[in-house]
């Protein structure tokens, strides 16, 4: 017999498992081999997009939109509560300067 095809649920469900074991691989990283971790982060972002899945919240909020580095808090970015018009956290990216807002309820 011929191999059996893994089903949608199980496809999404191993992209999710591999997407968790490459943050933590990649934050491992972060501090001694930040293009390392920036690799492994794309191709997190590479099996999300194949398994048709979104990357969870808490990881998408500690990578930079914009370079893809993983942001450590002191490290590498800035960490501000602000409050113009709204409350929110104000994320600075110190490799590429780009600024992200995370609204707090």
């Amino acid at each position: 017999m011929g191999k059996r095809r893994a089903t949608r649920r199980e496809t999404k469900r191993l992209a999710a498992a591999r997407i968790e074991t490459l943050w933590e691989q990649a934050f491992q990283a972060a501090k001694t081999d930040k293009d390392g971790a920036r690799r492994r982060m794309l191709i997190a972002d590479r099996v999300a997009q194949r398994a048709r899945i979104k990357v969870p919240r808490h990881i998408k909020r500690r990578i930079c939109g914009e370079c893809g580095h993983v942001l450590i808090p002191g490290e590498n970015c800035r960490v501000r509560v602000r409050q113009n018009r709204s409350r929110h956290l104000s994320v600075t990216c110190f490799e590429c300067g780009s600024i992200t807002r995370f609204y707090v309820g």
